[in-house]
């Protein structure tokens, strides 16, 4: 007997409630976790000029030997986030135009990355600046 034919012979000795069981606590624990990172990400609403902006701001490859360029911008949410300590809310600042650049120097592998974020307005920066250490 191979062992794909094992397979629903061990999960009906389970007893197919506590599989369920079990499956359905993982997805909402699951759910609950994505929600909460979502939720206290920052809104994106990218305008041109915006964008522009950012793009200026960002290092350019100035000098020889450096290599590599713009890369697409991790908007992922801050992992930097302690309950109870220093979960900053960041769901209500609007981020319009968000720009990153990546380089190598091709001999020492020494790295250089710079990002720029735009928001919405200058109340939001102060906000974003009181609520986050960098």
């Amino acid at each position: 007997m191979s062992i794909i034919d094992r397979v629903p012979k061990a999960l009906s000795t389970l007893g197919g409630k506590r599989v369920l069981l079990v499956t359905a606590a993982a997805a909402t624990a699951l759910l609950t976790l994505v929600g909460a990172a979502l939720a206290e990400n920052y809104q994106y609403r990218f305008t041109k000029a915006d964008e522009a902006v950012a793009a200026r701001i960002v290092q350019h490859a100035v000098a020889e030997g450096w290599t590599g360029g713009a890369v697409k911008p991790d908007l992922s949410p801050n992992p930097l986030v302690c309950p109870g300590f220093y979960a900053p809310r960041q769901s209500d600042l609007v981020i319009t135009g968000a720009k990153e650049t990546d380089y190598t120097y091709k001999t020492t592998g020494q790295e250089l990355d710079t990002y720029a974020d735009v928001f919405q307005s200058a109340a939001m920066v102060e906000t974003r600046a009181r609520v986050s250490p960098g």
